[in-house]
């Protein structure tokens, strides 16, 4: 590792002889095990690992020199610490070029196009990536209430993957009370929120940089939508599928759904089965948008395994492994290429064991999904799942059903004003 960051040094030897050093220095007198370079090099990998922030960093830092002996030479600061891998740490920073895989939008092809057509917002990293999601809430607990208000959520790009779809970092633009659904009107509404952002994005806004001390900010929005569908009439019961009121009933579907009702799985993985599913007229009731994710790619294959023919589950079983690779964390955007050619089998051998009221315009969209991944990156940078959770929150915060709209706004505007104050305080 040193010999790696010596052609770094050759404009500042001084600096690699101090990188020598630190290789050579005992962390404390009399240590034998770790060298100064040596621990700081392994605790700054388990930073990265983990995801710590600096300053729980530098807590941590600050601790563990209190309990070292006297004379330590650990740094107290993660300040401290990058000054001892200066060099190492430039190398970790210039070093972004491509590797293959994408971990974050700004990875996407599509985000390099913008790059390339706006070089001036792509020049300053300050400049915010923002993403738009409106979808429709019940908010009251009755489900046979047919009220429907609209939440507009906006959340920010510039952030660590593992930070970008965070609640804390969710922000409600935008409130449309019902009792009905917008519909086609809804341009009407987002009027004011688009007008903001287009003044934003020509004009920008004075921010504070304590850095560079500039004061402009542009906004770069990418938008997500989910929608409801409506066909006239109810996607659900014998009425969507009349063929399998030819079919009669199967025996394997009590087993199915007894193979759901007894499984465990660890805590947070997902809902309890056994709370929604029914043996007595064998159906899965109050699934939500996680749990039927999980089903389809974990465990279905399992489920079926010793229920239908081998060919028509190794059929099922190539639709959930392609939905559990392309829904991957990290991309590989090597794989794709045959990810796309394996679908393109497995929706062969489903026209080939299924019948064809089975192929809806759902399961013709899968072709497409591959080169979405491909154009825009990650899909749980884009999919609703979060922002469905969150919707969860909101609607929890009625208490006066005759105003549900304004008891999600005033408990939200409390909950950022005391959620800004207490990162005021604990930054003092």
């Amino acid at each position: 590792m040193v010999e790696a960051a010596q052609d770094d040094c050759k404009a500042n030897p001084k600096l690699f002889e101090r990188l020598l050093e630190d290789a050579e220095k005992p962390l404390y007198p009399d240590c034998k095990n770790f060298t100064k370079l040596s621990t700081l090099v392994k605790l700054y990998n388990l930073k990265g690992r983990y995801g710590w922030f600096d300053k729980s960093f530098s807590k941590l830092l600050s601790l563990l020199g209190d309990m070292l002996p006297v004379n330590n030479e650990l740094p107290l600061s993660m300040n401290e610490l990058k000054m001892h891998l200066h060099v190492l740490y430039v190398e970790l920073q210039e070093g972004g070029e491509f590797d293959g895989k994408m971990r974050h939008p700004f990875d996407s092809p599509s985000w390099k196009v913008i790059d390339h057509r706006w070089p001036d917002f792509a020049a300053e990293p300050r400049n915010l990536g923002l993403a738009i999601s409106a979808d429709g809430i019940n908010p009251h607990s009755s489900l046979s209430s047919r009220y429907s208000c609209w939440l507009v959520v906006m959340i920010t790009y510039n952030l660590p993957p593992w930070l970008c779809m965070k609640r804390k970092f969710m922000m409600l633009s935008l409130l449309i009370s019902g009792p009905q659904q917008p519909g086609n009107d809804i341009d009407i509404y987002l009027a004011p929120l688009i007008e903001d952002l287009k003044t934003l994005w020509e004009i920008g806004v004075e921010a504070y940089d304590a850095y560079q001390r500039e004061s402009k900010d542009i906004l770069l929005v990418q938008y997500v939508d989910r929608k409801p569908i409506h066909i006239g009439k109810t996607k659900d019961g014998l009425n969507s599928r009349p063929d399998l009121m030819d079919m009669g009933l199967r025996k394997e579907k009590k087993v199915f759904c007894q193979t759901l009702a007894e499984l465990k799985v660890l805590e947070g993985y997902c809902s309890n089965f056994r709370n929604l599913v029914s043996m007595e007229d064998l159906k899965l009731y109050g699934l939500k948008s996680h749990d039927y994710h999980t089903l389809m790619q974990q465990l279905l294959p399992v489920a079926l395994r010793s229920l239908l023919p081998k060919h028509v589950r190794h059929a099922i079983a190539r639709l959930s492994l392609f939905f559990n690779a392309l829904c991957k964390t990290v991309v590989d955007v090597s794989t794709l290429n045959k990810l796309q050619n394996e679908l393109v089998v497995t929706l062969c051998l489903l026209a080939k064991y299924f019948p064809p009221s089975f192929f809806d315009i759902m399961i013709h969209l899968t072709v497409h999904l591959v080169r979405e991944v491909r154009l825009c990156g990650p899909v749980y940078f884009r999919w609703m799942y979060p922002f469905e959770r969150f919707m969860k929150v909101l609607k929890g915060y009625v208490r006066n059903h005759n105003h549900p709209e304004g008891c999600i706004v005033e408990c939200y505007i409390a909950e950022e004003v005391i959620t800004t104050q207490k990162v005021l305080f604990d930054s003092l």
